[in-house]
């Protein structure tokens, strides 16, 4: 076994398994992810074929008909993923489908390659080929493959140009930006990186191919295929320890701006708060009577925890507010959530949240951290308290022992159950029943 060959196998198994995450993964958005997940694919499939060429477990000719013609469907697939990503666009556009006019004809090529060797030789293969310009063209159209490889390269070239654009139009560093607008440019950067590095590998390698003369598609260079290898290695394993963007959600660029409350002008944006909320009407409420200014903007706090303004700007192109519009939509199917009472589960968490709306992990943590007077485990034990409330307002507790109401809420335990209940409404669950009775 070649020692060049497990750094190809190395790739392709990394690369399959970002590639599963983009399409399986609970938390991703397959509108935007069906292109990097096909771009990975394709490049994780065509390193698994130079494993199993280099080892003489392939034949040339099956990898060149396979991989090499699918590969005029990368950079399309990669460019509609930048521009998906950095332009924030959720919905398929039919604009985009002339982009897709090459590949299509490649894979028409492919097949008709296919029929004419079969009608050739009787085998479903290629035509064989020999050297780079000098193949046998045994019927009437027919592009060489040194051609198909500068095509290829051009192709890769010219999307990977566009892409930058993309980057550089709308990925402006500003002052003062959130850190999820630096997140999604880090994000970008890193892809555009490494897509220009192998773009210089490949672009080395026709040249290298077109001096010696040899068979360009395969571009079956040792030192080369190592290098993208590594490369891709590198690339692969940071997605899977910090899969960052990687799902390709709406970016939320903006948070709250300092609010004044009472005269006093909180320092941290986040307005998460630990005053404890108060029993009104057999409710737990935030604090009564809290309104807060934000510019000429009067917000308040639901009882919740959420942070809603009482005027917004109408939705628009134009409008100033489409960043609040986003996140009162996540707040929106949060809510809708919580109906079906998933809380009442001890395993309840921010997963749970993410895996069945479909937003990332850390945009629910984003919203908490900005949009909810209360962190996710302080917003957790509001739902479970209000549940016991409730359960102790129909009789519950008649039937059932104190205990019982805090495990049928989802707490895990008797002594966390009693803590989280008087931090919310300053009295044990025994005295609140005492004074209902």
């Amino acid at each position: 076994m070649s020692d060049f060959s497990l750094f190809s196998l190395l790739t392709a198994i990394l690369g399959f398994a970002v590639s599963a995450v983009l399409f399986f993964s609970p938390e991703r958005n397959w509108r935007t992810n069906f292109y990097l997940g096909l771009c990975f694919s394709i490049i994780s499939y065509r390193s698994m074929g130079m494993f199993l060429i280099q080892n003489h477990l392939l034949q040339n000719n099956f990898l060149a008909g396979s991989v090499s013609f699918i590969y005029y469907l990368i950079p399309p697939a990669y460019y509609l993923y930048i521009k998906r990503v950095v332009k924030d666009e959720q919905d398929f556009s039919r604009n985009d489908m002339w982009h897709l006019l090459i590949p299509i004809l490649a894979f028409a090529l492919l097949i008709y390659y296919y029929f004419a060797g079969f009608i050739q030789t009787g085998v479903w293969r290629l035509p064989i080929f020999n050297t780079k310009f000098n193949d046998p063209v045994p019927f009437p159209f027919y592009i060489q493959m040194g051609q198909h490889a500068i095509i290829i390269t051009c192709i890769t070239i010219v999307y990977l140009i566009m892409s930058w654009s993309l980057r550089i139009k709308y990925l402006k560093k500003q002052q003062a930006e959130h850190t999820q607008r630096k997140v999604v440019r880090n994000w970008i950067d890193s892809l555009l990186i490494t897509s220009t590095i192998l773009s210089t590998i490949l672009f080395i390698a026709v040249i290298i191919n077109w001096v010696s003369n040899k068979t360009i598609l395969n571009l079956d260079i040792p030192r080369l295929n190592l290098l993208r290898s590594i490369v891709l290695i590198f690339f692969f394993t940071r997605v899977i320890i910090k899969r960052d963007l990687l799902f390709g959600m709406p970016s939320i660029n903006t948070k709250l701006p300092d609010i004044e409350l009472i005269g006093h002008t909180l320092t941290d944006t986040s307005i998460t708060s630990k005053t404890t909320a108060v029993v009104n009407n057999n409710q737990v409420q935030a604090q009564p009577g809290r309104n807060y200014q934000e510019k000429n903007n009067t917000v308040y706090i639901d009882d919740m925890g959420w942070v809603k303004k009482l005027e917004l700007e109408t939705p628009g192109e134009g409008s100033l507010n489409i960043e609040q519009d986003k996140v009162n939509f996540y707040i929106e199917q949060i809510n809708k959530l919580m109906e079906s009472e998933p809380f009442v589960n001890p395993d309840f968490d921010m997963k749970y949240i993410s895996s069945n709306l479909q937003i990332p992990h850390y945009h629910i943590e984003y919203i908490f951290r900005y949009y909810n007077k209360y962190n996710f485990n302080e917003y957790r034990n509001l739902l479970r308290v209000k549940h016991v409330l409730r359960d102790l307002g129909s009789g519950f507790h008649e039937h059932h022992t104190i205990e019982s109401l805090g495990i049928k809420a989802g707490f895990s335990s008797r002594s966390s159950f009693f803590r989280v209940f008087k931090s919310f409404t300053g009295k044990t669950p025994k005295q609140y029943v005492e004074d209902l009775d």
